[in-house]
């Protein structure tokens, strides 16, 4: 539960600003046994509020006269305010909880806030509905986000994705996860005629993306196999587009075939892959898959051919991680304390020698990195944001001390 709430919540966070994310962090990990019985209710808004922070980042893309657009984004905006009301009036509780220094003291806050605490749930389950019901407005009145400028678009297509930027990471910056990826390695590897489905999984930011980025990329995995293909499936995908993908880096002849998959339906697309793929031992990847359906289709392409072909996804998702054979599903866990450690001084101390922290920082460096609790895309982004050049000062402190709360 803790999982899952945090991956909810920390969404909201990002689009509140970063300072909301470590806020939350270690109270809703710590205290989320007590909204166990809303867990299933609570994986359905995860998806949801992904969708209501696309819709508010591009607010300002949208022309001035869709007005049931607007209407629609003002609702929007309502919802997130109240997520985030519900999480200060979380963090509120779990304070008065914490805080008290004996343990009478800390049940008489409980019991005195006992009727708080039964509101959460209610309001949570509200907020569900709500979402809900602006699902099925946006489809009923075709509400989309409509066209951006070409400027924005060419700064979007600029711009580097958290997915991009774990695929590019290299094996000397990854920290943790040398189990797994010994694991993955070695099913990769196997000497099985039968195509092999192979998932890892895990809540976002644990570092799914690097872990089968890592293998993909190592030379002896890709020596074992006759081609390749990576994709990134993402929420928002066109079956057409990821096809027409795959066929361009299996082939590797993109300048000469593009203009020819671009008018292809997704049958052809199909058939053509299938054909190619035929009597080929291949690995491919599939980066952030969110549903069953995106497999449904693509299954059909990948040919069981008795060659010992290999297919990997990258997923959140429970249910999309049990398409993978049994037993090759990877679970991905936060890291532990000194991995954790080691990688928020990689990023925020990267200037030093040996990215060893100085002892005068230590203490303060510590309790930062503990608020990211052992999330891989957390650590990285705040020690980065808190990289050495940029919050150390003449007098040799960080400067953003309101990072780690009061």
């Amino acid at each position: 539960m803790a999982d899952a709430l945090f991956v909810v919540l920390r969404k909201v966070a990002l689009s509140l600003g970063e300072g909301a994310l470590v806020k939350i962090g270690t109270d809703v990990v710590e205290a989320a046994p007590i909204l166990t019985d809303f867990e299933h209710g609570m994986r359905q808004i995860e998806g949801e509020l992904l969708i209501l922070q696309a819709f508010i980042g591009q607010v300002r893309m949208q022309k001035a006269g869709d007005k049931a657009f607007h209407a629609w984004l003002d609702q929007v905006r309502d919802v997130s305010h109240e997520v985030e009301d519900i999480v200060d009036e979380y963090a509120y509780l779990t304070a008065q909880d914490v805080d008290t220094s004996s343990f009478f003291k800390r049940k008489f806050h409980q019991v005195k806030n006992f009727a708080a605490w039964q509101k959460l749930p209610v309001r949570i389950s509200q907020v569900e509905a709500r979402i809900q019901r602006l699902s099925e407005m946006r489809n009923r009145y075709g509400i989309s986000v409509g066209e951006q400028d070409r400027s924005s678009k060419l700064q979007q297509s600029n711009q580097l994705s958290v997915s991009d930027s774990a695929y590019l990471t290299d094996d000397s910056e990854i920290v943790g996860h040398a189990e797994e990826i010994g694991r993955l390695t070695q099913w990769l590897l196997e000497e099985k005629q039968d195509r092999t489905l192979i998932a890892i999984f895990g809540m976002g930011g644990l570092g799914k993306t690097t872990v089968a980025s890592s293998v993909y990329k190592n030379q002896k995995i890709r020596r074992d196999f006759d081609c390749h293909a990576w994709v990134t499936v993402s929420q928002t995908y066109q079956v057409e587009e990821l096809l027409r993908e795959i066929m361009n880096q299996l082939t590797e002849q993109r300048s000469s075939l593009a203009s020819g998959f671009m008018t292809m339906n997704r049958m052809k697309l199909v058939e053509i892959i299938q054909s190619y793929l035929r009597d080929k031992k291949y690995f491919i990847v599939l980066d952030d898959v969110w549903e069953k359906d995106a497999w449904s289709f693509l299954n059909y392409a990948f040919v069981k051919n008795n060659c010992g072909s290999k297919v990997l996804i990258t997923t959140r998702r429970k249910d999309v991680s049990s398409l993978a054979v049994h037993n090759r599903v990877i679970e991905l866990k936060t890291l532990n304390y000194a991995e954790s450690w080691e990688l928020f001084c990689k990023k925020a101390f990267f200037a030093l020698e040996g990215n060893i922290c100085p002892k005068n920082l230590t203490s303060l460096a510590k309790k930062i990195a503990d608020k990211c609790q052992g999330l891989p895309l957390a650590i990285i982004a705040i020690g980065s944001i808190l990289s050495y050049h940029a919050l150390v000062n003449g007098s040799g402190h960080f400067s953003t001390t309101n990072l780690i709360g009061s």
